[in-house]
């Protein structure tokens, strides 16, 4: 099992070092970076939710269809409530204690999570890791952003419908 941990992990850090490899070398310009990554973000990711949410056996079960964006959403708010903590322990200002939190609650719920899920656990539990992720991007969205942005509310709201989110 550790021989397929290895490889997942290897698989994402080859493609990170390929991107900077090609981007050194001039293949990939900076003005292509912003296009690549609305593609990324705008069809390629709705395209992976559509495959591995549609359909889905485990995504049948209430509990896992309902709980797992609502424990998505709450690893955000206990991760930016910690941090606001800490931050107050720390004697941070309130700039400085945002940023913090907003670091704290922040984690990687996609490019290493997706395909060590996948490896280990097969297709249907990366249906339900997508929908975990909607409660995290839900949170990211409407709380830490807001927290540091400092938006309205309504405004925040209007950003969190991306297409990840209404996928």
């Amino acid at each position: 099992m550790s021989g397929m941990v290895f490889t997942a992990v290897l698989a994402v850090f080859a493609l990170i070092v390929a991107g900077g490899l090609l981007r050194r070398r001039g293949v990939i310009d900076p003005a292509a970076e912003g296009t690549l990554l609305r593609l990324l973000v705008g069809f390629l990711t709705p395209c992976l939710i559509v495959d591995t949410v549609l359909g889905n056996p485990a995504l049948a079960d209430p509990s896992n269809a309902l709980l797992a964006p609502a424990i998505g959403l709450a690893s955000i708010v206990v991760g930016i409530v910690a941090g606001l903590a800490v931050a107050r322990l720390a004697r941070l200002g309130r700039v400085e204690g945002n940023t913090f939190a907003y670091a704290t609650a922040l984690y990687n719920y996609g490019f290493i999570p997706i395909p060590l899920a996948l490896a280990l656990f097969g297709k249907p539990t990366v249906g339900v890791l997508m929908v975990f992720n909607i409660g995290v991007e839900a949170g990211l969205w409407l709380f830490a952003g807001l927290m540091l942005s400092g938006e309205p509310a309504l405004r925040g709201l209007r950003r969190a419908v991306n297409p990840p989110l209404v996928t």
